[in-house]
This record gives structure tokens, sequence and C-alpha cells, in this order.
């Protein structure tokens, strides 16, 4: 009789421990897309924010043909722990100036196209 109990418990809790498995391992993925979602979003607006508080700055500069200082203005932005890099790209996807700080899979060249020429006030 005690065989049937323990039986009966194995029954029991082998198919409720694969379900909450399951259970867990969906609530993992959905908590990582819900994650990798907001920090993108973060990205983002951090990058708008950078992008027009640099703006008249950068324009000043590349306007009188200081490019060195425009990669100086892009060098102090990029000193910012949460930036990797920061570059000023044309809309061909041509690089004006960049740190040396900024990945290669973050180039100008590798920009998307629909970004391209998007203005710094985009939502």
């Amino acid at each position: 009789m005690q065989r049937s109990a323990a039986l009966d418990a194995f029954r029991f809790l082998v198919p409720l421990l694969g379900l909450l498995a399951l259970v867990a391992w969906a609530a993992s993925w959905v908590v990582n897309d819900q994650a990798r979602t907001w920090a993108e979003r973060d990205l983002a607006i951090r990058a708008r924010l950078v992008a027009r508080g640099a703006r008249e700055s950068l324009a000043a500069r590349l306007a009188s043909g200081d490019g060195p200082g425009a990669r100086a203005l892009l060098d102090d932005l990029a000193r910012d722990e949460r930036l990797m890099g920061a570059a000023l790209c044309r809309v061909d996807g041509r690089p004006v100036t960049a740190t040396a700080t900024l990945p290669e899979q973050a180039s100008c060249a590798r920009l998307p196209p629909h970004l391209r020429g998007e203005p710094l006030d985009a939502p």
C-alpha cells in the first residue's frame, strides 16, 4: 500500500513539475522580450536626448569647419559610461566624424537605411 501511495505521488508530481517548468520557461521568455523592448526604447530615447543637446554645438563647429572640435564634442559625449561611442553621419551613410570607441556594428555604414536622414526631433 505504501508503494502505491509513492507511485501515485510520483505520477502526480512529474507532470506538475513539467508544467511548472513550462510556465517558468514561458515567463522567462516574456520577461526577456519585455526587457529587450525596454532597453531598445531607452537607448533610442537616450540617443535622441544626447543628439538634441549636442546639435547646436555640433552644427556651429561643423559650420565653422572645426572638424576636430566636433570630434572632441563627440568624445566628451562618449565618456558617459552608458554610451559606447558616438558618430555624426551623412544621409548617405558616410561618417562626418566618430569617436574611436564606436563599435564597428554601430558605424555609419551599418546604419539601417530607414534611419538615415532621420531628423533629430523624430519620435
